[in-house]
């Protein structure tokens, strides 16, 4: 009863319009015979009116993210009835972006900035961390796209040399780094990060570890 409830919640119809979508895996304990953790594919919907909806999760083994998999939950996505989508945002996951651009060609793409952050800072030395943070904050705290390009511009001029890479990285994602730019003040402290993801994703990891 239980899992005929469960398949039908994962395959109802979903509204035709969301403002944004949150994509994001974690790893789960999964009991097959016995317990081995899997990875598990989430997705969170944000209505036009601001309403979150959990829109599914997926489990595909435990073979780990792959491209083929991130095409297949947005392509579930679109077979359930979404059109629409101003937004994804997602982590640098393989496949995302491509499948964003193939099955929702309108929709725009948010790399999660934070994330983006951590990894970079993670690849910096300790003593150079706090000045680049502080330049990294600068591009993406930036109010509009040209002040937020010209932080770059002041980014890649202090620390190319030094970080050559991890300043590229910046500097070819933009495009996706800065996209919450392009929305309304008010609301980009919630699309330029997958916090909101996370944070559901730690409340399923305290409710399945009781």
């Amino acid at each position: 009863m239980v899992e005929e409830e469960v398949r039908e919640w994962r395959n109802r119809p979903l509204a035709r319009e969301y403002y944004a979508i949150y994509l994001d895996g974690t790893f789960l304990s999964v009991r097959r015979g016995k317990a081995a953790k899997e990875p598990v594919y989430l997705a969170l919907g944000i209505r036009p009116d601001g309403r979150r909806e959990i829109l599914g999760f997926w489990l595909f083994g435990a073979e780990g993210e792959s491209a083929t998999n991130w095409r297949q939950v947005v392509r579930e996505l679109w077979e359930r009835g979404v059109r629409e989508v101003k937004l994804f945002i997602s982590d640098d996951l393989p496949g995302i972006e491509e499948a964003v651009r193939e099955i929702f060609p309108s929709a725009k793409w948010q790399l999660c900035v934070l994330h983006m952050v951590r990894d970079s800072l993670a690849k910096a030395r300790k003593a150079d961390r706090e000045a680049l943070a502080q330049d990294l904050k600068t591009v993406y705290r930036a109010d509009t796209i040209v002040e937020a390009h010209e932080a770059l511009r002041v980014l890649e001029e202090r620390w190319a040399g030094k970080y050559p890479e991890l300043v590229a990285k910046w500097v070819e994602k933009s495009y996706a780094l800065l996209e919450f730019l392009e929305h309304p003040k008010p609301i980009r402290p919630y699309l330029y990060t997958t916090n909101q993801l996370e944070r559901l994703m730690k409340e399923v990891k305290r409710s399945a570890g009781r």
